[in-house]
């Protein structure tokens, strides 16, 4: 009797722990484009396709203008139907790129809609960006937390099955 009550408390604390739990989806993306004056945009973003945030970010500006934003988000905002990621290095050189979508949950990818790069250590010199794209790059699969935690209480199920078997009788 203790047995099977421990187990089923067990299970019950397993499944209260499960229910809590929430895997969020990750994605990365490759980023580039093309800025009016030539400079080409290169670099990652990595977004929380669970929650709708950008996590991580790392760009790269060359050409006429230039600049690298490794983790340099500034800000994020969004509307209904845009939003803007707000990208500023060491230099005060600022990037914006903005994406034809309201809120990230559930994002795939697709164009940026509009960019803009501001070069101040370049007399404040300012750019748009002509062409962009964010591409979603391979991932491998995670397990979620249930799924490991229903896996669990069916191997403490299997146990204490074995030892019910094993055990002698009195």
């Amino acid at each position: 009797m203790r047995l099977c009550t421990r187990l089923l408390s067990t299970a019950f604390a397993l499944l209260a722990c499960t229910l809590a739990a929430r895997a969020d989806t990750f994605q990365l993306f490759n980023v580039t484009g093309t800025f009016d004056n030539g400079s080409i945009l290169s670099g990652t973003a990595t977004i929380d396709t669970t929650v709708g945030t950008v996590t991580n970010s790392d760009f790269v500006v060359s050409g006429p203008f230039s600049a690298t934003f490794l983790n340099d988000i500034y800000g994020q905002e969004f509307n209904s139907t845009n939003y803007g990621i707000f990208n500023r290095d060491s230099f005060d050189n600022f990037l914006i790129l903005n994406l034809p979508v309201g809120p990230l949950v559930g994002y795939q990818g697709g164009r940026i809609s509009t960019s803009s790069f501001a070069d101040n250590t370049d007399n404040g010199a300012f750019t748009s960006l002509v062409s962009g794209q964010f591409t979603a790059a391979p991932s491998g699969v995670t397990p979620e937390p249930s799924t490991l935690v229903l896996l669990g209480t069916g191997i403490l199920g299997l146990a204490g099955a074995a030892r019910r078997r094993f055990l002698p009788r009195v």
